[in-house]
């Protein structure tokens, strides 16, 4: 008799739960349903994208030139790269040079825009900002004249950019989309401050779109993981202008001339090919290697490559964006591309599961390693990571 009451309150206890559990799940539903958010969708105009020289950038103004009804403006620092884009035989696109650090150029683009807006009546659609740059470096040994150069371009770029298209977004009801990364969910060793950037943008979207809600301007965060990119021939040039700048002696290795091919994986360059220690000098560059030799091992090395060689074309970015610009129910972000063959959208569900200790072990756990005071890095009077003084006893 007891034993037949007990596994019938368990039996009630358990349907209970499940009840339970449905009822959370058609509320959250629900939530979701009625959290959505209408916005006008313009069916021609322009769209400005900058950071078209390669990579996401590149693959979304050609996909926006073809598929859809807009005249894209496409953003470069260089004229070969201006070339590339000219190969593309896009008569909606329309190639101009901007750099998000000289804010005539960002002007004279705004300009041209405008006087076309004029001319032909047509509206300002959408700010793609997807301009950036990244370098692998431990945070202990980043160069400070390369971590503002890379903030400055990655944020404040983008930043500047909106305040001046806010005003004819404003008037056109367009749209702001931010390139984010995945990162800002899974920060990895070397990617410091690239994640910061990023984390940084990620901030002033969520704050922009509640501003800009009741002038119906939609905010849309992109979130990639793993796509084919170029980004370490453009890193390698700038490289070499902030070394110029600095007056410095070192010679920058020759960056590769890239030739726009549509799903060529060896596309991709690893940041692991590149260690950037022009910018270093050599002394320092391998000091940087003893003290964080786990992350320069051939293990780490094989790991990435394996990583990235599971990639997603661009276009799976490129056609998040357009969803973004002309979805009538647009997301606030968009996670898309994969990470080691994970869809990132299921990491971005998976992860709010773990507390800080665990998602750490799940992206390095080496073993303790014993400090080196002798390895103690200096800093000159630029602030940037110096040759120590046993160093210079060797030379």
């Amino acid at each position: 008799m007891h034993e037949h009451l007990s596994n019938t309150t368990t039996c009630c206890l358990c349907w209970g739960i499940g009840a339970i559990a449905v009822l959370f799940a058609i509320t959250i539903g629900f939530l979701y349903k009625f959290s959505y958010r209408k916005y006008p969708v313009l069916p021609n105009g322009i769209v400005l994208i900058t950071g078209c020289s390669s990579g996401i950038g590149l693959y979304t103004a050609e996909y926006i030139a073809r598929h859809c009804p807009y005249v894209g403006y496409a953003t470069v620092r260089k004229d070969r790269d201006m070339t590339t884009l000219q190969s593309l035989n896009c008569k909606n696109l329309r190639i101009v040079k901007l750099d998000l650090l000289d804010i005539q150029t960002c002007q004279n683009v705004i300009n041209q825009i405008h006087e076309h807006m004029e001319s032909e009546q047509l509206p300002f659609v959408a700010l793609i900002n997807n301009a950036a740059i990244n370098a692998p470096f431990p945070i202990e040994f980043h160069p400070i004249t390369h971590a503002k150069r890379l903030m400055d371009t990655n944020y404040f770029g983008s930043f500047h950019l909106i305040q001046m298209t806010l005003p004819l977004l404003r008037q056109c009801h367009g749209r702001i989309i931010m390139l984010s990364s995945f990162v800002t969910s899974f920060p990895v060793p070397k990617g410091g401050m690239y994640t910061a950037s990023k984390c940084a943008l990620d901030g002033l979207s969520d704050s922009l779109r509640r501003e800009l809600s009741p002038f119906d301007i939609s905010v849309s965060v992109i979130e990639p993981g793993m796509v084919f990119s170029q980004m370490n021939r453009k890193n390698e040039e700038i490289a070499d202008e902030i070394l110029q700048q600095s007056n410095s002696s070192e010679v920058l290795p020759q960056g590769q001339e890239i030739v726009h091919e549509h799903n060529r994986k060896h596309e991709w360059d690893s940041g692991h090919d590149y260690d950037y220690t022009h910018l270093l000098g050599e002394e320092v560059s391998q000091r940087m290697k003893d003290i964080y030799s786990y992350l320069y091992t051939n293990e780490e090395r094989q790991r990435f490559q394996r990583v990235v060689a599971k990639s997603d074309s661009p276009y799976c970015v490129a056609k998040a964006i357009v969803d973004a610009i002309t979805n009538p129910y647009p997301r606030t972000r968009y996670y898309v591309a994969n990470y080691d063959g994970i869809s990132v959208k299921m990491y971005s569900w998976f992860l709010w599961l773990l507390n800080d200790r665990l998602k750490d072990a799940i992206v390095y756990f080496p073993k303790k390693k014993q400090d080196n005071p002798s390895s103690t890095p200096i800093l000159d009077e630029t602030g940037n990571v110096s040759v120590s003084a046993s160093d210079k006893k060797k030379d």
